[in-house]
């Protein structure tokens, strides 16, 4: 088994996401951001205020343009399914849309400023992706639209452009973390300020605070599983909780997972992912990535979930990805100042 540096063997399992430690990319740069298309064959990555942009093939990766648009650090990226565009998000307070058609002459498509301090977080409605939500240090949430509306706006080549069609200020504090079920009816943000919110779409399309739950601490991550399940990572702890919400909209804590990373120190900026190709949520903690399992029985609508691996970096600046697919988990941290793919293992087995 290959191990990257710090990390820990786990005496009980084998890893389900493998190092290939012969496809490493070194970069002194902060890599804040990620995103992976959804055919996994080009990886945007961020470096310091630019984006670089690599052609993947089976996780080897060759760099092929670096966008420069952002002012100051990248914090999220997010490559579209179904347009060909790529969104990026900075401590600039803005958010920039470009077209992955014209990376051979790099311009922006758009420059959309709202935000009065850095945007920390940004979620694209999984259904047609029209709609961007954005948290910030200015203790907003914003959507952005591109769609067919009265206040709808034009470029100069005449396609419609995005704006933003609403605000939310319901948070005292920096917003960290957003997540948007798959059905897109429902998002929940979390922050400084010890609350989650969930919200829902109404009859007349706008998004409306359905609840606000009071936790203990602070939190950086939260994730839907399903469309009625999330989880949230408290910042520091060495609790995961698992959320489910009832058919009348109220949000109730179910389980407790145990996981790694407990201690003082870490940073936001990546996010939790829950893969539902492969059932597993990832979920970074300190510096420590926790790769959780989910189990599901349509017969007897429960579920169940496992702490299957943990990879230890031994310092809590890590930033990634993961392909849609689960095939690939990819990483950045300041250890080793290196781009590290790793790859899923099909068979999970426990030793005697």
């Amino acid at each position: 088994m290959i191990q990257n540096k710090g990390e820990k063997k786990d005496k009980i399992q084998q890893p389900m996401y493998e190092l290939l430690s012969q496809l490493t990319y070194k970069q002194e740069q902060w890599c804040y951001a990620m995103s992976l298309n959804h055919n996994r064959t080009l990886l945007a990555s961020a470096a310091n205020q630019d984006i670089k942009i690599f052609q993947f093939a089976d996780g080897f990766i060759k760099q092929v343009q670096q966008l420069r648009g952002h002012s100051y650090f990248i914090t999220t990226l997010n490559i579209l399914r179904s347009r060909q565009h790529l969104i990026s998000s900075s401590e600039d307070s803005t958010i920039i849309i470009w077209s992955t058609n014209l990376l051979q002459n790099p311009k922006y498509l758009v420059k959309l400023k709202g935000h009065k301090s850095y945007v920390n977080c940004l979620v694209v409605h999984p259904i047609n992706e029209n709609l961007i939500v954005s948290g910030s240090d200015d203790k907003t949430i914003k959507f952005w639209s591109n769609y067919n509306s009265s206040k709808q706006l034009i470029d100069h080549s005449g396609q419609k452009t995005w704006f933003c069609s609403q605000t939310i200020n319901e948070h005292i504090s920096i917003v960290h973390g957003l997540s948007i079920n798959r059905s897109g009816n429902k998002l929940l943000s979390c922050g400084n300020d010890n609350i989650i919110l969930l919200l829902s779409i109404s009859n007349k399309q706008k998004w409306e605070v359905c609840q606000k739950i009071k936790v203990d601490k602070q939190g950086f991550r939260i994730s839907f599983i399903t469309d009625n399940l999330f989880a949230f990572q408290l910042w520091g702890r060495k609790f995961l909780h698992i959320y489910s919400i009832s058919q009348s909209g109220q949000c109730i804590k179910q389980k407790e997972i145990v996981v790694k990373g407990e201690g003082m120190t870490c940073m936001n900026y990546f996010p939790q992912i829950y893969n539902s190709a492969k059932q597993i949520l990832i979920s970074k903690n300190r510096q420590n990535i926790n790769i959780i399992s989910f189990k599901f029985s349509a017969q007897s609508n429960t579920w169940s979930c496992e702490l299957e691996q943990n990879i230890d970096f031994g310092d809590f600046r890590i930033f990634g990805t993961m392909s849609d697919d689960g095939e690939f988990l990819i990483t950045w941290d300041q250890n080793s100042q290196s781009i590290q793919i790793r790859r899923f293992r099909q068979k999970i087995g426990k030793k005697d």
